[in-house]
């Protein structure tokens, strides 16, 4: 994923270390924002600078031709599949080992950045595309650097290695003359701003990613509390500027921060009614309430939330039933939506169906929080 040049950089992106929330959730929005530019459907894809997993083009093995990943180290499975051919090295050293216009897609997300020399990169990206393909790049602009930093090197939610080894970020005006010098056509460039807009604010509770401390439900509550009190106090973001985001048992958390404070509304994704409820419906001959500390109730809270609400469930998710979520959606009152993903588990909404899921956040957000600053996402 960086050039030769560069003796700092040992694994590719996801080797050494899982991925944070903000990691995880960037990734998602960078996918949102390809496949609106992208048909997979039987063309020759390559991902260059894929990431040890390769996240994104796992999702399309299904779909594609072919794939070609290139970056550092690639995950064994992926280079013993017949599909797959995996080349592995320093960019954009290897780059020329890919025979000239043998790709319909090539991807270069969030890599550019990590290079001395991207314009050999870009260079090759071109000549790897087939006439009439799609090359699709994701770099950081100058705008989001102050966040990217903010979120590696005060708040740790994001590896400061990866913002270390940044060498460069883009604005269009950066990147367009670069695309030209390689020989793109300006009448073949198209320059977005993407991933709706949102600075994210991922915080991490005590208890997990190796915080100390014990997470209980107060516990977790009051965590959520610090992170929201830094945005207010710290980072001056006003509250209608702040969209909260609880995803399974991190659900529980958002309910009981919005419930306190002012937001601009309140987005839950795979959403127990009640832990207990849920711990019950497991285990029908145990007394569950009476054995768990911790109920994250919910149900018993959500009437009272003012904010806007949008409500995401998969059809199939076996760990919190979709009836789960239909009844916390029931109990809640004023302005909510619920999107069920059909054929979506508890962990996949965003690659099962990205269109409907992105969407509706999109069409939630431009409605109760046009322009958002901070996508505060809490999570089990």
């Amino acid at each position: 994923m960086v050039s030769s040049s560069s003796a700092d950089r040992t694994g590719s992106f996801g080797q050494h270390r899982e991925a944070s929330p903000v990691d995880r959730f960037g990734v998602w929005l960078s996918s949102v924002a390809v496949r609106r530019h992208a048909d997979f459907a039987g063309r020759r894809l390559g991902d260059f600078g894929c990431g040890f997993d390769a996240s994104f083009a796992r999702t399309q093995l299904g779909a594609v031709r072919s794939l070609t990943l290139v970056d550092l180290a690639i995950a064994d499975d992926l280079k013993q599949d017949p599909r797959v051919t995996a080349i592995e090295g320093a960019l954009p050293d290897v780059l020329p080992r890919i025979e000239s216009a043998s790709l319909d897609v090539t991807l270069c997300l969030s890599v550019l950045e990590h290079l001395w020399e991207p314009e050999t990169a870009l260079r090759e990206l071109r000549r790897v595309t087939a006439p009439g393909g799609v090359v699709l790049i994701n770099v950081p602009s100058w705008l989001g650097k102050r966040a990217l930093e903010l979120s590696a090197f005060r708040l740790g939610l994001s590896p400061a290695e990866e913002m270390d080894d940044h060498k460069w970020y883009f604005d269009p005006k950066d990147l367009w003359p670069l695309l030209v010098r390689v020989g793109f056509k300006p009448s073949e460039i198209t320059c977005h701003r993407h991933k709706l807009g949102l600075n994210t604010f991922a915080p991490e509770y005590r208890g997990f990613a190796g915080l100390d401390g014990t997470p209980t439900e107060t516990s977790l509550n009051l965590d959520a509390r610090a992170a929201y009190d830094y945005l207010r106090t710290v980072q001056h973001v006003p509250p209608d500027r702040i969209v909260f985001f609880g995803w399974s048992l991190g659900s529980a958390v958002a309910i009981d921060l919005a419930l306190n404070v002012e937001d601009a509304g309140l987005i839950l994704e795979g959403a127990p009614a009640s832990q207990a409820g849920l711990s019950q419906r497991r285990y029908p001959l145990f007394p569950v309430h009476l054995l768990m500390r911790n109920l994250f109730d919910s149900r018993s809270k959500i009437d009272r939330i003012q904010s806007p609400m949008l409500f995401l469930h998969g059809s199939d998710d076996e760990v919190v039933p979709i009836e789960e979520g239909r009844q916390l959606f029931d109990a809640a009152r004023g302005d909510k939506r619920f999107v069920e993903i059909h054929g979506g588990g508890h962990v996949n909404l965003a690659d099962v169906d990205p269109r409907t899921f992105s969407w509706a956040i999109r069409q939630f957000l431009d409605a109760h929080a046009r322009g958002a600053f901070s996508h505060t996402k809490t999570g089990a």
